[in-house]
């Protein structure tokens, strides 16, 4: 509810609206405090829903979402929720100035006449819809993922000719602090998940500073990962999974990646770590990749695992 949110809802009130939004079979949510500037305003079929703890129920229930900001641009956040969101949206050029390429991508709508119009195609036509909505994961396929936000990095880091950092050592664990002294995150073609980057789902684990603790039969992990050549000549075909396993008790194991079962399992003797690479083709270039690891543990003993320790979880792109 300040100024530059204000005036661009009032622009779109008195620009857009009134040439073909205001139809019974719209339904227009406006959410957030600004409601607090349109006390008593007799909008038809516009709802003021105030204050949501969180945006992501209207994001699913909508067709189009409206970006008409005209000031007060700087980063602009509501674009980028909805490019998060992945939902086809109308916007105004001051709603993508900073965004290389969206104005291309979506087209920027700056005349009243020429928003509503196109609000109108987004609500009324699946077909046009669903293929915006397809060009924006293809948009963000190819600006909004780890490997073009590295490739970014290391073409600026080429230009202050910082010097090469040259073979590293892996990193004792997963903490996001041991990456920090890497260009982008990144040393020798590898991607090290951990939580907060990569590592996105995390069921029967406890991710904890150094690692991950398996304290289930069953752990599933969900892992996502882009190889820095994605969509550029050269791609890579294949990921190398790797990691190092440790367990305080003699424990067998069974590993699957993407659903399948790799090898007839192998013990993990106490005490002495052990080292497991999966290969996982890559089903499509230039996207982002999401690997699914499961694992299987069993006592020798009892059929009750003990505790098993998972740590450099590694991604390589071949």
């Amino acid at each position: 509810n300040h100024a530059a949110n204000i005036a661009s809802l009032q622009w779109f009130f008195l620009e857009a609206y009134p040439r073909g939004l205001i139809d019974p079979d719209l339904t227009i949510i406006v959410a957030g405090a600004i409601d607090e500037a349109f006390v008593g305003a007799n909008l038809p079929n516009v709802f003021f829903c105030g204050r949501l703890p969180e945006l992501g129920l209207l994001y699913k229930a909508a067709d189009v979402l409206l970006l008409p900001v005209t000031v007060g641009t700087g980063l602009p956040i509501k674009t980028l929720d909805a490019l998060t969101a992945g939902v086809p949206f109308v916007a105004t050029s001051q709603a993508m100035q900073t965004i290389p390429g969206l104005v291309d991508l979506a087209g920027a709508h700056d005349d009243g006449a020429a928003f509503a119009a196109r609000a109108r195609t987004l609500a009324f036509d699946e077909k046009e819809r669903a293929a915006f909505a397809g060009r924006i994961e293809d948009y963000r396929a190819g600006h909004a993922n780890l490997g073009e936000y590295e490739r970014c990095w290391d073409e600026v880091l080429k230009a202050m000719k910082v010097p090469a950092v040259g073979a590293l050592p892996p990193p004792a664990g997963l903490g996001l602090m041991r990456h920090l002294d890497r260009p982008a995150g990144r040393a020798n073609q590898q991607c090290y998940f951990w939580s907060g980057h990569g590592l996105e789902e995390t069921v029967g684990a406890v991710p904890e500073d150094d690692g991950l603790v398996l304290e289930a039969p069953y752990v599933r992990l969900g892992l996502s990962c882009t190889p820095a050549a994605a969509g550029r000549d050269g791609a890579p075909e294949h990921l190398e999974l790797t990691a190092q396993l440790t367990a305080r008790e003699r424990t067998r194991a069974v590993i699957a990646l993407q659903g399948k079962v790799r090898g007839g399992g192998f013990v993990i003797e106490a005490g002495r770590p052990v080292r497991i690479a999966l290969d996982a083709a890559l089903s499509s270039r230039g996207r982002n990749h999401r690997l699914s690891l499961e694992i299987r543990l069993e006592s020798s003993a009892d059929g009750a695992p003990g505790l098993v320790y998972v740590q450099q979880l590694t991604a390589a792109w071949l």
